[in-house]
């Protein structure tokens, strides 16, 4: 396989800096020709036999494999994170906080739980201070398990009943919670 060229590296070093990682937008910004960039980058990062720069290539499997062992991403954890999301309980939180949202007391929360949280709001009104606590997305994180797991997307529509003490405190299900 022949030895990657100066350019070839900073080629591959922008299509990874970029977040859509557009061979294209790379090859311009090395200094390729739009012509170029829009005939050929393309066919340097695929698979293909008629790949002219099959290094090109490899590289950018390697680098990216690289950097998933740095980060330690697997398929697994990212299944984990979306279980984590889509599992988590917004009622087990707040009762971990007293009752009500504590930011001392996040430290009481797993590792799991304060991943959950999307977002603490606090807004303050007439010298009241008022907190809420936006959870990720359950249903989008759900949808996703499913897809991973199954390899296609649900026609079914989802539902998600959350018990406490045996008695249904949270539904999607219209007409459920009386």
């Amino acid at each position: 396989m022949k030895k990657l060229t100066a350019k070839d590296k900073l080629f591959c070093y922008e299509l990874l800096a970029d977040e859509k990682m557009n061979p294209e937008n790379a090859a311009m910004k090395v200094g390729y020709s739009a012509s170029v960039a829009k005939s050929k980058a393309y066919q340097w990062v695929s698979n293909s036999k008629e790949n002219p720069k099959p290094q090109i290539k490899a590289f950018i499997d390697l680098m990216l494999q690289k950097k998933q062992m740095n980060l330690e991403i697997s398929a697994e954890r990212i299944d984990r994170e979306y279980a984590n999301i889509a599992f988590s309980n917004i009622a087990e939180i707040i009762e971990k906080m007293g009752g009500h949202i504590n930011l001392r007391l996040l430290k009481e929360l797993t590792d799991a739980e304060k991943r959950a949280i999307s977002e603490i709001i606090e807004i303050e009104h007439d010298g009241v201070i008022t907190r809420k606590i936006k959870m990720h997305d359950k249903l989008g994180a759900l949808k996703q398990l499913e897809k991973r797991i199954t390899g296609k997307k649900s026609s079914k529509r989802l539902i998600i009943n959350i018990y406490r003490d045996g008695k249904l405190i949270s539904t999607n299900e219209p007409g459920q919670l009386q």
